[in-house]
């Protein structure tokens, strides 16, 4: 039985470990720069996404690369036994045989790094990444209140590597509501001044329908512990009362089916 092979990508769209050649190559053709390898274990596969492909501290392991010595700071390939494969191979070369047991992993599985700070902490959580209903190639929104009323931010996070996109204050009275609205507004003003064209998700449907009607329907008293929030609301309603947005879609986070948004606090 032929041995599953496991492809690191460390620079390519979505980094991350793929258990097809497919799905690597979708990380990486055409992506200028792209760094990628192959492994026989998953070991050596997560040491090698968190560490990088020098793996001289695992004593019995040696490298395997589907990209031969490649020269990273350059891009540029050297002379070694197996062959650089182009991005626009459909067919990577075969890997040696280290005789490593065999394992099965389920189909459409993906890992993503954690950030770890020393060796002798926790490497990967091996969790799916993939769900085919949500489209990664978005920006997503979270506002949060402690109390509502209550002391509220927000922040916009993109959804592919999790990058905190920009993020607010925390504001001492406000709503949830508002933050929602705050979130939202500021991330179409944010893609429509940048050119941006990723659609964006929010988890609030009040604040999608506040947006949509280009106006806040809240009871918050204006007072001097809210005032600098009341200035950037109003500013943000005027700014989508005189712009043009519909050409930004707005999408709903599904909650109940796929977890907490990326940009949740985490609060809950």
């Amino acid at each position: 039985m032929a041995k599953k092979k496991i492809y690191v990508v460390r620079k390519g769209y979505v980094p991350g470990i793929y258990l097809s050649w497919s799905d690597c190559e979708k990380q990486t053709k055409g992506y200028s720069g792209a760094e990628y390898k192959s492994y026989s274990n998953m070991e050596d596969a997560t040491f090698a996404l968190e560490f990088g492909f020098d793996l001289s501290r695992i004593d019995s392991a040696e490298e395997h690369s589907i990209v031969g010595d490649l020269d990273i700071a350059s891009g540029n390939e050297e002379s070694c036994e197996e062959s650089f494969v182009s991005q626009c191979s459909d067919n990577p070369p075969d890997l040696i045989d280290y005789n490593e047991e065999t394992f099965d992993i389920p189909e459409n599985f993906m890992v993503t790094p954690e950030i770890v700070t020393t060796p002798s902490e926790k490497l990967l959580d091996l969790v799916p990444r993939i769900n085919p209903n949500i489209n990664y190639d978005t920006i997503c929104v979270d506002g949060a209140c402690s109390g509502n009323p209550g002391a509220g931010e927000y922040q916009c996070v993109d959804v592919s590597t999790n990058e905190v996109i920009f993020a607010s204050p925390v504001y001492p009275y406000t709503t949830n509501n508002i933050m929602e609205f705050m979130a939202l507004a500021q991330a179409i003003k944010f893609t429509v001044e940048n050119g941006l064209t990723k659609p964006i998700y929010s988890d609030s449907r009040t604040a999608i329908a506040w947006v949509k009607n280009k106006k806040v329907n809240t009871t918050l008293k204006l007072t001097s512990e809210n005032s600098d929030m009341y200035d950037l609301l109003n500013t943000l309603e005027a700014w989508l009362k005189k712009n043009s947005f519909s050409h930004v879609e707005i999408l709903k986070w599904d909650t109940k089916g796929w977890g907490e948004i990326p940009a949740d606090f985490g609060r809950k």
